[in-house]
């Protein structure tokens, strides 16, 4: 949709779970990178160079980290390794942030965190809260600061939010919906 509706539109897309990308057509992405061995500090120079690059387009950028996942399956979710695994990825967004807030590439951009599922025991693809209820958060320009959501929401809202943060109809089709009230 970004790419069919904005001819400058710039797209990345980072991960290191190899069945990640097979969801997605290759020839609307402008850089792709996988990483083998739950390697991801790479793909934040990366991104950081992406956006830089692109700075006068309109660019999305994707990163994605299984490392925590594998944390999870490994030692158990919430366990004191899975919270060290997130801990080390939010230091890694933390210097992703401090770079282009450096650069001036900061302000004007929104920022999306999410995880796909949460887990319990050393699992997931249950029903329980833990597994179902996860994090979903933004920030940038026009987004409404310290917002805790009432409103029910979803990780498919997020393709339908980004549509909107770039001025694009969303599909009648499409099932996700913008939470309206993370908008100032």
């Amino acid at each position: 949709m970004l790419k069919e509706n904005k001819a400058d539109m710039k797209t990345a897309f980072y991960y290191n779970w190899p069945n990640l990308i097979y969801p997605y057509n290759k020839k609307y992405l402008d850089d792709i990178c996988f990483l083998e061995d739950d390697a991801y500090v790479p793909y934040y120079e990366k991104a950081f160079s992406f956006v830089k690059a692109h700075r006068n387009e309109p660019t999305l950028v994707f990163l994605y980290t299984v490392h925590t996942d594998h944390a999870g399956h490994k030692y158990k979710w919430m366990s004191p390794e899975y919270i060290r695994s997130i801990e080390e990825a939010d230091t890694e967004i933390g210097r992703l942030l401090d770079r282009l807030k450096a650069e001036g590439l900061f302000d004007d951009t929104h920022f999306f965190f999410l995880t796909d599922h949460g887990g319990i025991n050393y699992g997931h693809g249950g029903v329980s809260v833990e597994e179902m209820i996860v994090p979903w958060g933004i920030a940038g320009p026009g987004i409404t600061k310290g917002l805790t959501l009432t409103e029910p929401n979803n990780t498919v809202n997020t393709a339908a939010v980004i549509l909107r943060l770039f001025n694009i109809e969303k599909p009648l089709s499409w099932t996700g919906e913008v939470p309206e009230s993370i908008f100032e």
